[in-house]
């Protein structure tokens, strides 16, 4: 009777935690893509041209895509 008792324990200990595992990871979830995504949306469209300063080119890619443009400054170095 022990035995079983043990055995059966075993088992509702592992779904005890598995089912915690799976609770925490479907919350997580859900705060990463509904309420986050909120916050980031709002973070983007609100004023101070976020969106703009988001799609500008920053200086380190414009200057990469001028040295690739003149072929001369490669072939010199």
């Amino acid at each position: 009777m022990k035995m079983r008792v043990m055995a059966y324990r075993k088992i509702v200990m592992l779904r005890l935690v598995d089912n915690l595992v799976l609770h925490l990871l479907t919350s997580m979830k859900n705060l990463v893509n509904e309420e986050m995504e909120a916050e980031v949306f709002k973070e983007l469209m609100g004023g101070n041209r976020a969106l703009e300063r988001l799609l500008e080119e920053s200086t380190v890619v414009a200057n990469k895509r001028e040295k690739r443009k003149n072929p001369k400054m490669f072939l010199l170095k």
